[in-house]
C-alpha cells in the first residue's frame, strides 16, 4: 500500500507542476507583445519535486531568450501532455487499489 500512496504522491506533483508550467507559459504569452520581453523558465520536475519536498514552490527563472508564440504553443502541449498523463496514472492506480480490496468498480 505504501507503494500506492508514493506513486499517488508523484503523480500529484507531476500534475501540479505540469499546471505551474501552463500557468508561467500562459504568462510569457500574456507578455508576447512586450519589447524585448524575455521568456520565463521552469525549472525541470525532478528539481521542482526536490524542492516540492523541502515546502518550496517550483522555481522560475528569466531566459535568455525572446517570446516566440510557436515556442509557448509547443511548451502548452508538453505540459498537458504531462498532466495528462499524471491523470492517466493517477487513475489506474486507483483502480489497482480498488481491485485489490475487493471494492466494486465504476
Amino acid at each position: 500500500m505504501d507503494n500506492a500512496v508514493s506513486i499517488l504522491k508523484l503523480t500529484s506533483a507531476m500534475a501540479a507542476h505540469a499546471s505551474y508550467q501552463h500557468n508561467v507559459v500562459a504568462q510569457n504569452i500574456a507578455r508576447a507583445d512586450i519589447p524585448d520581453a524575455r521568456r520565463l523558465l521552469v525549472s525541470e520536475f525532478e528539481r521542482s519535486l526536490r524542492r516540492a519536498e523541502q515546502g518550496n514552490p517550483p522555481r522560475t527563472r528569466e531566459g535568455r531568450d525572446a517570446i516566440r508564440l510557436e515556442t509557448e504553443m509547443l511548451s502548452m502541449a508538453e505540459a498537458k501532455g504531462r498532466h495528462d498523463s499524471a491523470l492517466t496514472i493517477w487513475k489506474s492506480t486507483l483502480k489497482m487499489m480498488r481491485l485489490a480490496i475487493g471494492a466494486p468498480q465504476a
